[in-house]
Order: C-alpha cells, then sequence, then structure tokens
C-alpha cells in the first residue's frame, strides 16, 4: 500500500520533480 502510494505521489506531483532529476542525471 505504502508504495501504491509513493507512485501516486510521483505519479501526480513529484512528475515534474522526477523529470529535472532524470535530466540532471543525464
Amino acid at each position: 500500500t505504502h508504495g501504491k502510494d509513493l507512485l501516486v505521489v510521483l505519479s501526480d506531483s513529484g512528475k515534474l520533480t522526477f523529470l529535472t532529476f532524470s535530466i540532471k542525471m543525464h
């Protein structure tokens, strides 16, 4: 359940942060 919540957060508001992180990693 915790993992699902995390996925929802990443999919909702964390998408932008994740994208920025991915770009910085590359």
